[in-house]
Order: C-alpha cells, then structure tokens, then sequence
C-alpha cells in the first residue's frame, strides 16, 4: 500500500461517472471537494501500478520539501484500491500539445518566450530536487490559465527517477517518447540501448519542447510523419534551426539567441560548428535557466558592462588571457570600424574613431549608454534617433552598435561562464541546481505562507488567493 502523503484515505466524489479525459495509461475525473472546488483525479489500473507508484513517490518527495513550486503541478492525495490507484491533483485546463493543436494557446496571455520560462523553470527545480523527469515533452506540461497570469506546469512523473544524493544516474528499462527521447536512449542495430538515465536526456527533451513552443507547434527533427523525427534522431540527422528564423514572436536577437541556446541543449561541437549529440557537451539545467534567450534588455547592458570591465581588468593583469579572448572573437567575429553606422562615426559628440576588436566595440557601446553623459552626448543619441520619449533607447542603441554581430552576446556569456562576473548572469558557483542564493531565499521567504495554502487546499480550497490570484507568485529567470 501506499503510504498517504498528506491525509488518511478521504473521499472525492466524481462529477461524472465518465472519464474527462484519457491518457495512455489513465482516465482523468473531475471531482468535488464539500466546499465545491474542482480537483482531478487520476486513475491508473493495477496493470501499470509501477508508473503510479514512480509518479507518486516523486510528488511525495517534492511535497515533503514543504514547498511547492508554480511550474510544478500541485499533488493533494494518493489512493490505492483493489483495481486502481488514484493520484489526486489540482486542475489545470489543458496541455501545450492539446492547446498547441487547437489554436488555443492565444487564450493563456503568455508569449513563447513567457512559456519558455515557465517550462524551464518547472525542470529546474525537478533537478534540483534530483529527480529526472525522463519523459519531458509538450503534453506533459499543463496550462493553468485561471490565474490572473497563466501558468505552465510539469507533470507526469510516471517514468521520473529520484537520483541518490552521491550518483548522476539511475538504471532502468523503460522508456520515454521516442520522438522527444535522446539518442543515446535509441535502439541501437544490435537492438540494445543506453539503460543509465542522467539528467542530460532531460536537456535534449526540453530543448525539443522548447523549439515546439517557439515555432507554434513544429519539430526539429521533422513531423511529416509520426516516424520522421524518431528516425532522424537516431540517425543523429541535423536538426532545422533554421524555421526559427521565420518565426514571428521573436526579434532577430532573440532568434539568435534560441538557435544558439536549442543547439547547445541537442549536444554542439564548437570547432566542427555543428549538432553532434553529445550528451557531455549539454548544458545543465542551470546554464539554461540563466541563458541570455531569457535576459531583459537592462540585464544585456549589465553584463556588456561587465564583460568590458572584465576585458579591462585582463589587458592590466593578465596580458596574455587577454590577447588570448581578443584573438578568439577575431576568430568569430569581423570586428570592424566600417561596420559601426556611418552616423556613429560622422557625429562628433561620440567618440567612435575605432573599432577594431571585441574589447574597443564593448569600451564604445557602454561609454555612450552612460546614464550620466553629458548634453552634447544626449542632444546627438537625440539627433540619431536614440531617444524615446526623453529617455535613451538602449534597445535600439544596442541593435545599431552589435547587429552586425548578431552571436556575439551569446558567444561572450559562454566564453565567460567560468570567469568571475559579477551580477546576475550565471548560476552562483556554490549553489545547487535549485537556483542562486537570492532565489533560494526569495523561495524561502514564501514557504510558510505557501504550505499554509496547501493544508487549505487539502481541506477544501483551490490554491488561489481571495481575489483568485496565484498564492505561489511568478517565476524569476
């Protein structure tokens, strides 16, 4: 028997006899608190009983941290009968893929990118409590889009593993969708396959859900056919980035930015340039969390700040690392005086006379962000259209000095990542797969009034605040 998370055996009575909903292993009802509130109940038969106890053990795990995070479906109740065992949760209205298919996605009042965060984040604290999700995917992440702001959460734990607290990996046999599955987890021609899950296979999934989500329902790897894209993927086929380019929910930076961020995740070779699925070579969780695809315009000029500070401090102390990173991007990058717009050049007031590596372009785009330049400097960023309604347009500013070098934010955040930067760029070195130190204790800051909305939730309470709002607050990347 199952051991009760929150309560002995408690009674939920369905709204109908009939299932809500189907899955491939369980039918979803509706059922009714005494006070009205609609939860869900989840039923699987004794036939598939491992995968409910797997998705019950991991809930039971992150409900015993006494807190629960918004982009994790929220478990009240777990009852195991003769024929079935039911998983009682809270409600959501319906999936990526379901809301995806059906044009619905409009109706949550969440970009792509907005749902990106959610998604990330979701998968960020399932590592950090060491728990690999193994079957990531768009209809396992539901929308709850009740709430004031909509909310996308990771569910289905069915094939999740809780890692021990001294392994990276956990043995097993069954697998997870083909179509979003890692390659190493593929059939091989001998018929046998990787059996070691690690949270790399994770990355790749969410990489995949990721570019679903940005391209409005498309597959890297192909969706002609239910079989195209498992096949390329074991074929270790190139995946189209490409159909990034022609999405319209991104600026030309942020495409950049997702191409650079989803091919990292599939597995990427630096010096061949190109997607060789090695699982070593994925970023974790964290690095995705904190990639610059999810960064405000005001966090991009913090760090070109820093990154110059950094280049300056090398140039005094370090000579050789610094002609070691101005030779690295001259590599990447056509660094040039002739590719800074001619009315930069022409304008009197800004000093941009030359340009002729990464360092001079960085020393030049954060001299004239200065917030306290002088009035020659703002009646000329006036003058060349950089200012919007009395105040200066970094955004614009920024796209004029480095859109010529479209990777380059992406290319310095990664050259730096093991550098000592200051801000919030990269996760902190001493911290756990749960986030930086700041969040950790943002999170702790809500425990107590969020555990205290779970016990109102188990006796009858939906999880909302009075004005309906959601008690657990918005999720910070």
């Amino acid at each position: 028997m199952l051991s009760w998370l929150f309560s002995p055996k408690k009674n939920y009575p369905r709204e109908s006899s009939s299932p809500w909903k189907h899955t491939t292993l369980s039918k979803i009802y509706k059922c009714q608190q005494n006070d009205g509130t609609v939860i869900i109940e989840k039923r699987v038969l004794k036939d598939h009983v491992k995968y409910a106890k797997s998705e019950a053990q991991t809930f039971k795990k992150i409900c015993d941290n006494s807190f629960h995070h918004p982009n994790v479906v929220l478990y009240l109740d777990a009852i195991e009968n003769e024929d079935a065992i039911s998983l009682y949760m809270e409600k959501c209205d319906g999936d990526l893929e379901e809301w995806t298919r059906n044009g619905e996605l409009n109706a949550c009042n969440l970009t792509a990118l907005e749902m990106c965060k959610h998604i990330t984040e979701g998968i960020f604290y399932l590592h950090g409590q060491n728990i690999i999700h193994r079957d990531v995917k768009p209809s396992n992440f539901l929308i709850r889009s009740s709430d004031k702001n909509a909310t996308i959460k990771v569910t289905d734990f069915g094939l999740s593993k809780i890692l021990s607290t001294d392994v990276s990996s956990a043995p097993t046999t069954s697998t997870s969708t083909e179509a979003f599955m890692a390659p190493e987890y593929h059939r091989r021609e001998d018929g046998s396959r990787e059996t070691s899950w690690r949270k790399s296979a994770d990355i790749f999934s969410l990489g995949i859900t990721l570019y679903y989500v940005l391209t409005n329902g498309r597959h890297p790897f192909g969706d002609k056919n239910p079989y195209e894209a498992p096949h390329n993927i074991q074929q270790k086929a190139s995946p189209d980035l490409d159909l990034l380019d022609s999405v319209d929910n991104l600026s030309q930076k942020q495409k950049e930015l997702a191409k650079d961020l989803i091919k990292k995740m599939f597995g990427f070779d630096q010096e061949k340039k190109e997607v060789d699925f090695d699982p070593k070579k994925r970023p974790t969780i964290q690095l995705v969390k904190f990639h610059p695809l999810f960064w405000t315009s005001k966090r991009k000029i913090g760090f070109y700040k820093e990154t110059n500070r950094w280049f300056y401090t090398q140039s005094r102390k370090n000579v050789e690392k610094y002609q070691q990173a101005l030779k690295y991007f001259e590599n990447e990058f056509d660094i040039s005086i002739n590719n800074v717009p001619s009315s930069l050049r022409n304008e009197r007031n800004f000093p941009i006379k030359e340009c002729g590596n990464v360092h001079q372009l960085l020393q030049k785009v954060i001299r004239n962000m200065d917030e306290h330049g002088d009035e020659k400097l703002a009646e000329s960023m006036e003058l060349l259209g950089f200012l919007n309604n009395g105040k200066r347009d970094y955004d614009k500013f920024l796209l004029t000095l480095t859109g010529p070098y479209p990777g380059l934010l992406a290319y310095l955040w990664w050259y730096l990542r093991d550098e000592e930067i200051e801000g919030p760029y990269y996760p902190t070195k001493d911290s756990p797969d749960t986030g930086s130190t700041k969040q950790v204790s943002l999170e702790n800051a809500q425990r107590r009034k969020i555990t205290r909305k779970i016990e109102k939730f188990q006796h009858g309470c939906d999880g909302l605040d009075d004005d309906g709002g959601n008690v657990f607050g918005e999720s910070s990347v």
